[in-house]
């Protein structure tokens, strides 16, 4: 339908793919390993640790969709003149691809040594002690 295909269209799209994935990776792994109680050795594997890492980097997407829908309607309503040649063909390539890559980057500190994701993280803390 033409009446999609439009650069909100294509930043909504964009924000679902994310929170579906993101949804999809709670559903099948973090869910079941919290009501199975798995202990550290599997939650902390290598795999367990690449899932974190997958579901962080859809996470941070939904996050950064989030905002590249804010800054779309932004301009469609303070700039509606400029909207038409801002968010059209390759230019809203690159400001998706901008978002990526910034998702990329911004997963990436959390992807070697002590700040590798650990799903518990504050078990012995405050926080954990309060929560039971």
């Amino acid at each position: 339908m033409p009446t999609f295909r439009n650069a909100f269209f294509y930043i909504c799209i964009f924000h679902l793919i994310s929170n579906c994935v993101e949804f999809s990776l709670n559903l099948l792994w973090t869910g079941p390993a919290t009501f199975l109680n798995l202990d550290n050795s599997v939650t902390n594997s290598f795999i367990g640790s690449r899932i974190a890492q997958i579901a962080l980097v859809f996470w941070i997407t939904s996050i950064y969709s989030q905002l590249q829908i804010a800054i779309n309607r932004l301009i469609a309503i303070a700039f509606p003149m400029l909207y038409g040649r801002i968010f059209v063909g390759r230019k809203l390539l690159y400001f998706m691809s901008l978002f990526w890559v910034l998702t990329l980057c911004h997963a990436a500190l959390f992807s070697w040594g002590k700040l590798l994701i650990k799903a518990n993280i504050f078990i012995s803390s405050l926080c954990w002690d309060v929560i039971r």
